[in-house]
């Protein structure tokens, strides 16, 4: 249920005004820029292994890449400063935004919603929980949910459509898409749906550290409105997600990861919170190929570098090679969605 009715009122104002990405105070986003001096080694490795690879900064097939170290909050980006198409990714903003307003745990109806959006990226239980974020309207829910993101400090993370469920489905109406700044060129981002690697990485970083003990800037930018057990249950969801042909694949079996995965038939993301040995960190991987990227060319890159980064956390007990790809069917678990109805989650560490 909804916290308080009025701010079902106060969403359409957003929408209506425009106001939904200036509204409030942000999270100030400085002390997690990236820090080119973190791993040196490992992201000159990344990038020759891109290059050799035929994904190379500036051309019509490229990728980027985003580290960032859960204990530290150091971070590097790779091929950065680029807006991708999102894809998929940003239902995790939606899911996000959904737990906001919501004041109870969710019904059985909304925690399938939740559960079917974000396991099996299904588009139309994706546009239904963007409509509870709006009390019942997609519109108003678009607007709640980048209002959510530029309060979080996010200037180039935005979600401005529903997602792809029937081609003849209108455009909600919205206010047009921020000015961002970052190049809006080089990869062809969808101008609806976009974000960057390490906005989208900062992202997963803030749902793990509530998560972890109410820390970071979900607790600080909405103090009454996301607490630890929502954050908790937003990890178990992406927990849910087993998809071994990208990052899964670069890491052991039976390694906890929380992720969520988005796919065009241009672009191939990956993004996930990965708890190791020798470290927890979040790695998203982001590419792109004009017209069309083959899943031959992304999959196993994509795993690769996985592995590479887990291997530098791991140098003890690394991991000799990607694994073989899995069962990568849409499997909910019923413990789950009754675990989501509860509330209650354990802590992730």
């Amino acid at each position: 249920m909804p916290r308080q009715m009025h701010r079902i009122v106060v969403r359409f104002v957003l929408l209506i005004v425009g106001l939904s990405l200036t509204l409030g105070e942000s999270v100030s986003r400085a002390q997690t820029a990236p820090t080119p001096e973190f791993r040196p080694e490992l992201q000159d490795a990344i990038l020759r292994y891109m290059v050799a690879n035929q994904f190379v900064p500036g051309r019509a097939k490229q990728a980027a890449v985003y580290v960032l170290d859960l204990a530290t909050g150091r971070s590097f980006t790779v091929n950065g400063n680029k807006a991708f198409s999102a894809a998929s990714v940003t239902k995790v903003a939606v899911m996000v935004a959904f737990y906001r307003q919501m004041a109870v745990p969710p019904t059985a109806q909304q925690a399938h919603l939740l559960a079917d959006m974000m396991i099996c990226s299904e588009n139309v239980a994706s546009n239904q929980v963007i409509a509870l974020d709006g009390g019942g309207d997609e519109s108003a829910g678009l607007a709640y949910i980048n209002d959510t993101l530029a309060r979080l400090g996010f200037k180039n993370t935005f979600v401005w459509r529903h997602f792809y469920d029937d081609p003849k489905k209108a455009l909600p109406q919205t206010p047009p898409p921020p000015t961002t700044e970052v190049d809006q060129t080089n990869t062809d981002p969808d101008p609806l749906n976009q974000g960057t690697p390490d906005e989208i990485g900062m992202l997963f970083a803030d749902i793990y550290y509530c998560a972890r003990d109410g820390s970071g800037p979900l607790t600080a930018a909405f103090p009454n409105e996301i607490t630890v057990d929502e954050c908790r249950a937003m990890m178990a969801v992406m927990e849910g997600e087993q998809l071994t042909v990208e990052i899964q694949a670069g890491i052991p079996a039976g390694t906890p990861i929380a992720q969520k995965t988005g796919v065009t038939s241009e672009v191939h993301n990956d993004a996930a919170i990965i708890m190791t040995p020798g470290g927890d960190y979040v790695l998203v991987e982001m590419m792109h190929n004009r017209l069309w990227l083959s899943y031959l060319d992304s999959f196993p890159v994509m795993a690769e570098i996985s592995r590479m980064v887990y291997n530098s956390y791991n140098p003890s007990a690394p991991l000799a090679a990607v694994r073989d790809r899995g069962d990568n069917s849409c499997k909910i678990d019923k413990a789950l969605l009754s675990a989501l109805r509860q509330g209650h989650f354990p802590p992730i560490r």
